[in-house]
């Protein structure tokens, strides 16, 4: 394997970690807008 290979695969580990994070700060504002409304 040369370093492009790796290099894209590091890029999609990072792509689909950054996506992941981005679905969990959705999910906690959700929960967060949610807790406010009922206060």
């Amino acid at each position: 394997m040369n370093n492009t290979t790796l290099n894209w695969k590091a890029y999609d580990i990072f792509k689909y970690a950054m996506i992941s994070h981005e679905k969990e700060a959705r999910s906690t504002n959700k929960v967060r807008k949610k807790k406010v409304n009922s206060c």
